[in-house]
């Protein structure tokens, strides 16, 4: 897995009067460099359309994630032991059942400058799945809390 498959998808109507927000996002993600970032408000309101948004404008700042950006969709998700397996595939990862899939995981973000768009954290379990190498560079951000890094919310 030399390279991160971008994996973005296309948006099938354009983002409306959310330019203030995304704005935003990009200042925190590019300028201010946020490792973490957490959008939140009621459902439907469009947080995964504006974090989308927002990722195809940070894939084009080429300094900041020259890894491009990988979107892992955690809605299917019902076993906190699962999302390491859903971030993994999302990675690229074609064997996620062979251990230590969090070792290989970290190893393969510590290499990387990426954007880690986590799509509907709160959705799964509360609790999440050890991290064996706790709140460093490539660790995924599961919640500011369990990461203790410093975040803006949005």
């Amino acid at each position: 897995m030399s390279s991160v498959s971008r994996l973005l998808r296309a948006q099938p109507t354009p983002l409306v009067d959310r330019t203030g927000e995304l704005d935003a996002i990009l200042q925190r993600l590019t300028v201010e460099g946020a490792r973490l970032l957490t959008l939140t408000g009621p459902a439907g309101v469009g947080k995964t359309r504006l974090a989308l948004a927002a990722a195809q404008l940070a894939e084009q700042v080429p300094d900041r994630f020259p890894d491009g950006v990988v979107v892992v969709d955690l809605t299917p998700v019902r076993d906190p032991h699962q999302v390491l397996g859903a971030l993994a595939r999302a990675c690229g990862f074609t064997d996620t059942d062979s251990p230590p899939l969090g070792e290989r995981l970290a190893a393969f973000l510590r290499q990387r400058a990426l954007l880690l768009v986590l799509d509907n954290v709160g959705q799964t379990p509360p609790t999440p799945p050890p991290w064996p190498y706790g709140p460093g560079p490539g660790a995924p951000p599961a919640t500011a809390g369990y990461l203790h890094l410093p975040h803006a919310v949005l």
